[in-house]
């Protein structure tokens, strides 16, 4: 990186190249993005976009300029005046040793057998950690398929150094809210933070409404706050912790049903397979509605909005007694089917 911003230097400076407007406009462009990237998480609006990630863009940006200003710099270092030429080789010799560096560095991380360098020590990529194996045995022996799990993730990776709620999920076979990253929707949770404001804010009643909104019996927490916003619910009960987790229950009647009755008899990847009463008017599954969802056998599906949720359930309107809902196309395999293989 100080390479590429010292050898970038001269494309503003000396004039004389083809299309040096061009040139000069990227590195502008590519020091725009590495401000956003280095100075965007200070404003709350601009963080939620994660502005880190332009970091890469900005600088495989800056990569032209500071090869324009390599070429400008080797013409310098041959032509008078002697001040000029001397501050050009002076210029390439400090690009050339950062560069040795790097590569120095780079050799060493990558053949040194002795230890590791700025990582772990190889192999990199091992079994998974501890505190996961706990929390996933404990998921699967004190938590069931018949309601979610609320999962307070971590910007800190508290979590065997990893953002693992996904992983959770998918290993213990149960249905999560508040993951697999945060900022990304209503009920992802994160550090005392979830269904767009502060846990410790929440008033009890309304914390209820929105669990009980999104089917959830179970909540794992990190945080002090969390843990206090949960154990406040009546009824609620510590079952056990895993490392800096505890895994909380609460009194619920479990239904994937806001209005209507019915079963979820499978649910895997773009799809739910779903039994109903015969003569059911319609049916609000605790499911969030996506443009594009389709039923088999066809039945009419729209969007239903509560109070206080910035986005629609699934509202089913005379649902057959067995049917299935996926976005577009819904005649792939059954779940059952998908599990055997």
């Amino acid at each position: 990186y100080l390479a590429l911003l010292i050898a970038a230097i001269p494309a503003f400076c000396f004039s004389g190249q083809a299309h040096p407007a061009r040139v000069r406009a990227l590195a502008v462009a590519a020091l725009m993005l590495i401000a956003l990237a280095s100075l965007g998480g200070l404003s709350n609006a601009i963080g939620s976009l994660q502005p880190n990630r332009f970091s890469v863009a900005a600088w495989l940006t800056l990569i032209l300029p500071a090869g324009v200003g390599v070429m400008l710099l080797k013409e310098r270092a041959w032509r008078p005046p002697a001040a000029g030429r001397w501050a050009a080789i002076a210029a390439l010799g400090a690009v050339a040793l950062v560069v040795a560096f790097f590569v120095r560095e780079a050799l060493l991380e990558i053949f040194s057998t002795r230890s590791a360098r700025y990582a772990v020590t190889r192999p990199e990529v091992k079994g998974v950690g501890a505190v996961s194996v706990d929390i996933v045995k404990l998921l699967r022996e004190r938590t069931d398929r018949s309601a979610r799990v609320f999962f307070e993730t971590s910007l800190a990776r508290v979590l065997d150094g990893a953002h693992v709620a996904g992983y959770y999920a998918l290993a213990s076979d149960r249905e999560f809210i508040g993951g697999p990253y945060p900022y990304n929707g209503f009920v992802n949770a994160w550090d005392n933070f979830a269904f767009g404001r502060r846990l410790s804010d929440f008033p009890t009643a309304e914390l209820v409404r929105h669990l009980d909104l999104y089917n959830v019996r179970w909540m794992v927490c990190h945080s002090a706050a969390c843990r206090q916003a949960m154990s406040a619910i009546p009824g609620a009960r510590s079952l056990a912790e895993a490392g800096p987790v505890t895994l909380l229950e609460r009194p619920l009647n479990s239904s994937y049903f806001i209005a209507g009755t019915g079963s979820i008899d499978a649910r895997c990847l773009n799809r739910l397979e779903l039994s109903t009463p015969a003569g059911t008017p319609e049916v609000v599954l605790k499911y969030h509605w996506v443009d594009g969802l389709a039923a088999t056998p066809p039945a009419r599906i729209e969007p239903r909005w509560m109070p206080g949720i910035p986005r629609p359930f699934i509202a089913v309107i005379g649902p057959p007694s067995k049917f299935l809902i996926g976005l577009g196309l819904t005649d792939g395999p059954a779940c059952a089917a998908r599990a055997a293989h």
